[in-house]
C-alpha cells in the first residue's frame, strides 16, 4: 500500500497531553507516532489522550501513526482492539522480529476493522525492524508477508540494548559494524519487499545531523524519524530533493 509520495518525516510524539500533540501537529511533519509509553493505567489514560486528539482533528494532514507494543503482548492487543475506531493512519510495531509479526498484526487489524466497519485493509503497519539480533536474521521475511505494509523503519537505541554495545558511533561519527549492518539490512530488505525504508532516530539538529540525513538519502532511504519539531524542516529538506 505503498502511497505515491512517502512521509518524508515522522515526529515521534509523546502522549502525554493533548496540548503535546496537537503542536506536533503544526510541526510540518509528514507524519506523527504518537508514542503511548508505559503501561498499566497510563498508558490507557494515553489512549484516551489520542482517541480524544484524533477525535478533534478537523484535517488530515500530518498522517497519524501509533506506536504500538510488540505482538502477542496484552498491550499490543488492547492497543489495537481500542485504537482502531480512532482511524489512524496506521500502526508502528515495537519489537517485531519478522514478517511472522507482521502477519499476525494484520490479523488483529482486520478484526478490528470488521468489527467497527470499515474497510478491510484501511489500516496501515510500519514496523521497527532492527530492535534485537532476531529482527535483523527475520528481516528477509518480511517480502510477501501483508499488504498493509508501508514501510521497515530501524532504530539503534534499542539494538544498542539489546547487544550491550559500548556505542552506536566511532569517534568519527560513523556508525560502528553493528549498526551499520541494521540499517544496510534494513535498507535493501524493504528495496527487496517492494517498500520504503525510514532512517533512525538521532538526536541533534546540526551538522552531523544534516550529514546524517544527507546520507540516508544518498543511499536510499525515504524518509527519516525526528525526535524534535526542529528536526522536521532538515528532514523535509532533505528528503524533498
Amino acid at each position: 500500500m505503498t502511497p505515491a509520495r512517502f512521509h518524508r518525516s515522522w515526529l515521534i510524539t509523546p502522549c502525554a497531553s493533548e496540548t503535546a500533540m496537537v503542536r506536533a501537529g503544526t510541526s510540518g511533519a509528514d507524519a506523527l507516532i504518537l508514542d503511548l509509553g508505559i503501561d498499566g493505567a497510563e498508558r490507557a489514560a494515553a489512549r484516551q489522550r489520542v482517541i480524544d486528539f484524533m477525535a478533534s482533528r478537523d484535517d488530515t494532514a500530518p498522517a497519524v501513526f501509533v506506536m504500538v507494543a510488540a505482538i502477542g503482548t496484552p498491550e499490543c492487543e488492547d492497543d489495537i482492539r481500542t485504537l482502531t475506531a480512532a482511524r489512524p493512519a496506521g500502526f508502528v510495531l515495537q519489537q517485531a522480529t519478522g514478517g511472522a509479526d507482521v502477519t499476525r498484526l494484520a490479523a488483529l487489524l482486520g478484526a478490528a476493522e470488521a468489527d467497527i466497519g470499515i474497510d478491510d485493509g484501511a489500516t496501515a503497519i510500519v514496523p521497527l525492524a532492527t530492535q534485537t539480533p532476531a529482527a535483523i536474521l527475520g528481516l528477509a521475511t518480511y517480502v510477501g508477508s501483508s499488504s498493509r505494509l508501508l514501510g521497515l523503519a530501524w532504530d539503534a537505541l534499542s539494538l544498542k540494548a539489546s547487544l550491550g554495545s559500548r556505542a552506536i558511533e566511532d569517534e568519527s561519527g560513523a556508525l560502528t559494524t553493528p549498526y551499520s549492518l541494521a540499517r544496510n539490512q534494513c535498507l535493501i530488505s524493504a528495496m527487496a519487499a517492494g517498500l520504503h525504508a525510514i532512517d533512525r532516530a538521532e538526536p541533534g539538529e546540526g551538522r552531523a545531523f544534516i550529514n546524517s540525513c544527507n546520507e540516508a538519502w544518498r543511499d536510499g532511504f525515504a524518509g527519516k524519524i525526528a525526535t524534535s519539531p526542529a528536526q522536521v524542516p532538515v528532514i523535509n529538506g532533505v528528503f524533498g530533493v
